[in-house]
């Protein structure tokens, strides 16, 4: 993960079902040590550019009739929910979050939702209906 963010102006982060707190602390430590690389070369800017958090399996839109704008805005709130500072009452759950904002110059998050459990069968032949 490291060395791709390093190596790539743009990162996806693949998780699964929603985004949880490990995920965001495993990128804050990294982007810890990318600020602190960047403290040292007195350079201005923010360490990377952009980063998507892909969620797979998401299970949490509302209606199988949305569009596919009204899935984007709710990704974005849930987005917002997730990475804003002020919902979060712990001092080191904050600092978390503030890292990461620190770092990226574009943060999104993209949902998908599950493709359904007949996919997961040994007989299922790729076909859509």
């Amino acid at each position: 993960f490291g060395l791709s963010t390093l190596l790539s102006s743009y990162q996806v982060y693949n998780v699964v079902k929603q985004i949880q707190e490990d995920n965001l602390q495993q990128l804050a430590l990294f982007c810890e040590y990318a600020r602190n690389a960047m403290d040292q070369s007195d350079c201005e800017r923010k360490p990377f550019q952009k980063i998507d958090f892909l969620v797979r399996d998401w299970q949490n839109f509302d209606d199988d009739e949305h569009t596919i704008e009204q899935m984007e805005q709710q990704m974005s709130e849930y987005l917002a929910q997730v990475i804003d500072v002020r919902e979060t009452a712990a001092k080191d759950l904050k600092e978390t979050r503030e890292q990461i904002q620190v770092c990226f110059e574009d943060i999104g998050c993209y949902g998908f939702s599950h493709p359904g459990f007949a996919v997961t069968k040994k007989k299922y032949a790729g076909e859509v209906s």
